[in-house]
């Protein structure tokens, strides 16, 4: 604990964020696998169009990436101000498409398949938009010295 505010402080910030980031990153290439291995089971399945924010949500968590990797190759939090909302964004949009998705496995239940990689798919994104944050929690801590919660 110490070294973490000793003059030589910011070179232990430095080499844990990088440490950590690597777990998180590691995460999020798990999640970008187990969707693309979801395109491939459903490219010969039946489209239903229940997800108008599975795409929107992708570009979303892809940008999120984007800005914290920046930040942690710049050691800049340079729009970090801009993780919080759209981490709101995916998980609002999570909650709105999966309400939909089970309302029209309701009613049509020969979707039940497609539709639960529609959910998996989402969440999956969902928290790449989760570890994205943390990763942005880390960098802010490298950066500044000061802890961040990004929620």
């Amino acid at each position: 604990i110490l070294t973490l505010y000793q003059p030589m402080a910011s070179d232990m910030r430095a080499v844990a964020t990088y440490m950590k980031s690597i777990t998180y990153m590691e995460r999020i290439a798990k999640y970008c696998k187990n969707i693309a291995v979801a395109a491939q089971y459903l490219k010969d399945k039946p489209t239903y169009d229940v997800c108008e924010c599975l795409r929107p949500m992708g570009d979303t968590a892809a940008e999120m990436v984007r800005i914290v990797i920046d930040g942690l190759m710049n050691a800049s939090v340079d729009g970090f101000d801009r993780i919080t909302d759209m981490d709101n964004i995916l998980d609002d949009a999570l909650r709105h498409d999966m309400k939909k998705i089970i309302d029209f496995i309701t009613t049509c239940p020969e979707s039940a398949d497609v539709c639960t990689y529609y959910i998996s798919v989402m969440k999956f994104i969902e928290r790449i938009g989760d570890h994205a944050c943390k990763i942005a929690e880390k960098v802010t801590f490298m950066v500044t010295g000061f802890h961040a919660i990004i929620e």
